[in-house]
């Protein structure tokens, strides 16, 4: 059985938040942005969303079914994510859609980052996160 992915992501995220935290490395003004992404992205709720939003925008039923979380504790984490400039949230007539933040590049590149050491496509995200 091939050992979970997610532990090992989410052990990294957490040691390089705490490099950065505790001042174990100088502090960088361009590195602020990229921290609290890895801070986010090391909640596995938070990761799981993520990645399930990585193929494209969901509405909060959709996550729900996918993630099998309350609405409260979706939207909680949804709210977390789009504080940190992770998610964007488009109202689309009555649903609310919510996205990655294409503007966002440093997410872009810490997605990249994680699918290439694990060798999947992001639409592997079931897989993944489960």
């Amino acid at each position: 059985m091939p050992k979970r992915p997610t532990l090992s992501i989410k052990l990294g995220i957490l040691f390089l938040c705490n490099i950065i935290k505790y001042n174990l490395i100088e502090k960088d003004p361009k590195l602020e942005q990229p921290a609290e992404i890895l801070k986010v992205l090391g909640n596995s709720h938070c990761l799981s969303v993520v990645l399930r939003l990585a193929d494209g925008g969901k509405t909060l039923e959709s996550l729900i079914e996918k993630t099998a979380l309350s609405t409260s504790t979706l939207t909680y984490y949804l709210n977390r994510l789009r504080q940190r400039g992770v998610i964007v949230r488009e109202r689309k007539g009555a649903y609310i859609t919510y996205r990655l933040d294409a503007e966002n590049s440093h997410l872009f590149v810490l997605l990249d980052c994680l699918t290439g050491l694990y060798g999947c496509p992001q639409s592997d995200a079931d897989r993944l996160s489960s």
